[in-house]
Parts: C-alpha cells; sequence; structure tokens
C-alpha cells in the first residue's frame, strides 16, 4: 500500500498526500474516469475490520475519529464498503439516531486512484436508500475546514452547511496524536468542525 495515495493526480495519476494536493479550477471536459463498472457496494463484515482501520489510517491518520462532539472507533459503527476487482477502495461508516429521525455520517473516504469514478456517489446514494428504508428523513455529517474535496462533493450532492464549530478538531487532535499537527489538505491546517445535512425525500431512490 502507498501511504500517499489519498488522492491521485488527475494529470498523471501518480499517488498524493494530504499536503501535496492541491486544488484546480478546470471546465469538466474529462469526464473518462466515471465508470462504475465493476463497482460492488455491500455492508462491511466482521472480516472487513483490519481493511476499514488501514483505510482510515491512510486517510484519517488514526482509527479514533472525532466529530460530532465524540471519538468513534470505526470497527464499531456500521459501515458501508465499496470494492472493485477485489480491492476495497472507499467506505462509508455511519450511526443511527431513530430518536432524532437522522444517520450521523461518521466517515467517508475512497482511493486515490477510485476518486472521481463514481464510487462515493455509489456509496452515498446506498445509505440514502437505507435511510429511506427505515424512515430516517435526514443526513448529517462532518468534515475538516481544510478538506475541501468533500465540502465540494457534499454540497453539489445536496448537503448545507448547518454549523462550523472553530478549533475543536484541532484541539482533540493534539490530544490524540501528542501534540503533533496534522497535515490538511494542501497544507491548510486542520482546525474546525463543519457539519453539513440534507433532507431527504420520501419518494427518490439513489441506489435506482
Amino acid at each position: 500500500m502507498d501511504l500517499r495515495d489519498i488522492f491521485a493526480c488527475s494529470a498523471c495519476g501518480i499517488p498524493m498526500d494530504w499536503e501535496q494536493a492541491h486544488m484546480r479550477v478546470t471546465c469538466g471536459c474529462d469526464r473518462s474516469g466515471g465508470s462504475t463498472v465493476g463497482l460492488h457496494i455491500r455492508k462491511a463484515r466482521r472480516d472487513d475490520g483490519p481493511a476499514l482501520r488501514a483505510l482510515c489510517l491512510r486517510f484519517f491518520h488514526h482509527t479514533d475519529l472525532i466529530s460530532y462532539g465524540g471519538k468513534f472507533e470505526i470497527t464499531d459503527c456500521e459501515s458501508l464498503v465499496a470494492e472493485r476487482d477485489g480491492r476495497l477502495v472507499g467506505l462509508l461508516a455511519y450511526l443511527w439516531r431513530e430518536d432524532a429521525g437522522d444517520c450521523l455520517v461518521v466517515a467517508f473516504a475512497v482511493a486515490g486512484g477510485d476518486q472521481g469514478r463514481g464510487v462515493g456517489a455509489q456509496l452515498q446514494g446506498w445509505l440514502e436508500g437505507e435511510c429511506r428504508g427505515r424512515g430516517v428523513g435526514r443526513v448529517i455529517l462532518s468534515t475538516t475546514n481544510d478538506n475541501l474535496p468533500a465540502l465540494y462533493f457534499y454540497q453539489r450532492r445536496g448537503f448545507q452547511i448547518v454549523s462550523v464549530l472553530p478549533g475543536v478538531i484541532q484541539e482533540e487532535l493534539r490530544s490524540i496524536l501528542s501534540g503533533a499537527e496534522p497535515p490538511g489538505f494542501g497544507g491548510i491546517p486542520v482546525r474546525d468542525e463543519i457539519r453539513l445535512q440534507k433532507q431527504l425525500s420520501a419518494s427518490e431512490d439513489d441506489r435506482a
């Protein structure tokens, strides 16, 4: 496993880590990577635990995921996984809050070489279908201030920013990482938690 494989350059394909990645504005003319051929979405099994932990370590540098005012161990959450050619290429970990009528997304990650190929959209669509099946009408997710690709992805798919919590992620990460500062996207300091939500319609089925 290449530990830099968090993102992949859209021009040359080399793997990149958080600090090496940069944003650029394009017209969207290159749409060749959007195929979902060979992609399989399923619920995670117990024996997926090591692979889920490895993917979290690659993306987040730890498996105690910080959000919603708490810490969540990835293997304690329900998860959806995306597989292609026998490889785990994406995960979406979540928790149900039946009393509040919503679903909390705890972790969402797609391997660098599979980004832009419909993996994230398929995972999100499957979860939203699960929500409708349970009568859950809202999905809430949390990301960090530096994660510009995530903010782009979520807002294009119907999520709205509902709150910003300045400094909370930075404080928690310092305690977990013994004072170390984790790399942020493009060198942006990881500081704030940003929460977004999406209200689901009763009739739409994104898994179709």
